[in-house]
């Protein structure tokens, strides 16, 4: 069956023979997929392997995704820093025990996920159980992760665009900002590291920065998009 709302034509695919047609026989055609409104802020959908249409471009950004961040042999490597964080939570977590303080488990486990995730890609820490600096992290993310969800009058009348009847370009311009600043100057600092000359790629922003392919806007825009899948898992 098919839902019509504004200009969006849904098709609901409820048998496994048209299913296996569809993303079998036509995948290139299918594959594409709609781009809300609120996440085209900041040319987001330009730089996003989420949202980007099948180019050379993308072929190009997935291969440098499974070969730099989900291969075995990098899971692998990162596997002694997941420990780490891990062995952090478990302290922290005997230390309010102990003191018999109450224990935000959401909290804990949002700053185990993003550190662990964070030392992967930057080797640091971007939050820290014994500072507020988590609860930034986590009401930007939140926030994002809940504009790009919402139902959007612009995105059923494309004509709505230009003026943003809801706000939601704007906010979550707003949001990307905020991420995409942060990783800005973690890029920054790396640089002025490394100065001169290439050092051996001893973490994700070495390897990207070592890669002649990418540019700053879609080193960028790939953590953002890492940052985006880490907390919807």
């Amino acid at each position: 069956m098919t839902v019509k709302i504004g200009t969006i034509t849904t098709v609901v695919i409820s048998s496994p023979k048209i299913a296996k047609e569809a993303l079998h026989k036509n995948d290139q055609a299918v594959s594409n997929r709609f781009v809300p409104e609120s996440v085209q802020a900041l040319s987001h959908d330009k730089y996003s392997l989420t949202f980007m249409p099948i180019s050379p471009k993308w072929k190009t950004l997935r291969k440098i995704c499974a070969t730099k961040i989900f291969s075995c042999q990098q899971l692998d490597y990162t596997q002694s820093l997941r420990l780490e964080k891990l062995k952090e939570l478990v302290v922290n977590l005997q230390e309010n025990c102990e003191n018999s303080k109450a224990i935000d488990i959401g909290e804990a486990a949002f700053i185990t996920s993003l550190n662990s995730l964070s030392n992967t890609l930057f080797s640091i820490d971007l939050a820290s159980f014994t500072s507020g600096s988590s609860h930034k992290f986590r009401d930007v993310i939140s926030s994002m992760l809940i504009e790009s969800s919402k139902p959007n009058i612009a995105d059923y009348y494309p004509i709505l665009r230009r003026v943003d009847p809801q706000g939601a370009r704007k906010r979550m311009k707003n949001y990307y900002q905020k991420l995409l600043t942060h990783f800005e100057s973690i890029i920054e600092d790396r640089r002025s590291q490394r100065k001169d000359f290439v050092m051996a790629g001893s973490d994700v922003l070495d390897s990207f920065l070592n890669n002649p392919e990418l540019t700053l806007h879609e080193v960028l825009h790939l953590f953002l998009v890492r940052i985006e899948f880490n907390s919807k898992t």
